[in-house]
């Protein structure tokens, strides 16, 4: 039973099942099963914002020593390009890290 739980079961049927609760037990089956989901989305999309915002911190981390600057000036460096460019501030974030890896 513990390992029908770890993987998604939410309710066991121990005895024989009329036919005019199947239809509720299944509604409420699929109702978990949806909330589940929609939490392992929130999950993965909060996952992939703290990946871009570290790779976002280290791109500044990097351009404050290339530039000599602290880390507003770094940030506001890092929009402008963005903007400038009509790219997402990750995607500058990664520019100056392939950069500066190709650099050495």
């Amino acid at each position: 039973m513990r390992r029908a739980i770890k993987s998604g079961v939410s309710a066991y049927i121990v005895e024989g099942i009329h036919a005019q609760r199947l239809q509720p037990i299944l509604d409420v089956a699929m109702a978990r099963f949806e909330s589940d989901q929609a939490l392992r989305a929130q999950l993965h999309a909060r996952d992939q914002q703290l990946a871009e915002r570290k790779r976002i911190e280290l791109a500044k981390g990097l351009l404050m020593k290339m530039k000599d600057c602290n880390e507003e000036e770094a940030y506001t460096l890092m929009r402008r390009q963005a903007m400038s460019r009509q790219q997402k501030l990750i995607q500058v974030a990664e520019q100056i890290i392939a950069m500066s890896e190709l650099l050495g």
